[in-house]
């Protein structure tokens, strides 16, 4: 019963569609109908201005970092202390995250999931977090588009959950030598290819090159 009431709330908390609501409160509009139709920070920003972007942004990343955090303590899973189950924090990260892109409320067409997984990172693994951050803003000073930069982010954020998983196994001896749980690369996965998943247009417009940089102005 813990684990489907985590599933659950950590779905619900992670389907609240924050962008959506803003732009009605702030503009009156409907997101979906506005730009790119995506109801995460990058659309808004564009649509209502940097600032709400940001808000967004911020909302949408604690719905991923605030239910791992507290629920499996809450439901007496234990989250990373110590006894805890090793599962229930990245269960939670990865519910939170399929709640935003899947939501119930909006057809199951929710956000990319970026906001909402970094959120879930710094909960579930802060130096996935820290690696995906830093490839994030190194490659987006060069090419100033988000969501490049978003699954280079990604891609480094798998890379690295992977070599800490094998490494511990390569060294048996070194007693000290910590690496990622099997169920921290599980949600590195998981995370990766929704992210894979929810990007294709992006992908398509990509290999076209028409896919817009963030600071571009756009077309009268």
């Amino acid at each position: 019963m813990p684990w489907a009431a985590l599933i659950l709330l950590s779905y619900l908390a992670g389907s609240i569609p924050f962008g959506l609501i803003l732009a009605r409160l702030v503009r009156g509009i409907d997101i979906r109908t506005e730009g790119s139709g995506n109801i995460g920070a990058t659309n808004v920003s564009r649509s209502l201005g940097k600032k709400w972007g940001l808000v967004v942004l911020v909302l949408d990343a604690l719905k991923g970092y605030l239910p791992p955090i507290f629920l499996p303590g809450l439901l007496g899973l234990g989250g990373d202390s110590a006894g805890g189950n090793e599962w229930a924090l990245p269960m939670s990260a990865m519910t939170t995250v399929i709640g935003h892109m899947f939501p119930l409320w909006l057809g199951f067409r929710g956000g990319k999931g970026i906001a909402t997984s970094l959120g879930a990172l710094g909960a579930a693994s802060p130096w996935g977090l820290l690696v995906a951050t830093v490839f994030f803003f190194g490659s987006f000073v060069i090419n100033k588009i988000v969501s490049l930069s978003s699954l280079i982010a990604v891609a480094a954020y798998l890379a690295f959950e992977l070599v800490c998983w094998q490494v511990p196994f390569a060294f048996r001896n070194a007693e000290r030598l910590q690496g990622a749980t099997t169920a921290q690369t599980i949600m590195a996965l998981v995370l990766s290819a929704l992210i894979l998943y929810r990007h294709q247009a992006n992908l398509s417009r990509l290999r076209a090159g028409t896919e817009p940089r963030f600071f571009q102005k756009k077309a009268k």
